[in-house]
């Protein structure tokens, strides 16, 4: 059992960022725009692409990986506790990562919503799968 649990931690972890490229790309086949902002962002540093609806979008692919993962890591390990743990470590991470290390690179509308919508929809996945 608790090698499930770190397993699925890790796997957790790794899994939302395979899943955030994933279908980022996937809607940057969709959207030039999309594509150019994220491509210009990821090479160059530079948000000044990004545009409102870049951005909702950007929540959007956000939700997409963090319901997956919570599902995931919750059907995994058999214990929605796991997916709570790694909802704790994404809200973590991604506090310090937008409230300190991105503030001045996006808007602070952007920076304080995006730690709540990452863990909160990992969280919800976990509700999705049928571990007690």
């Amino acid at each position: 059992m608790i090698f499930r649990t770190i397993a699925g931690i890790f796997a957790g972890c790794v899994v939302w960022w395979v899943l955030f490229l994933a279908v980022g790309i996937g809607f940057g086949l969709l959207w030039p725009a999309y594509r150019e902002a994220a491509h210009v962002l990821f090479s160059a540093g530079d948000s000044s692409y990004f545009t409102t609806p870049i951005y909702f979008l950007n929540f959007l692919v956000f939700s997409i990986a963090g319901i997956v993962v919570g599902w995931l890591v919750s059907l995994f390990s058999k214990n929605r506790m796991t997916a709570l743990v790694v909802t704790l470590l994404y809200l973590f991470f991604m506090s310090f990562n937008h409230y300190y290390l991105e503030w001045d690179n996006f808007p602070a509308w952007y920076n304080v919503i995006v730690p709540f919508i990452i863990s909160g929809s990992i969280a919800l996945g976990s509700r999705f799968s049928r571990a007690v």
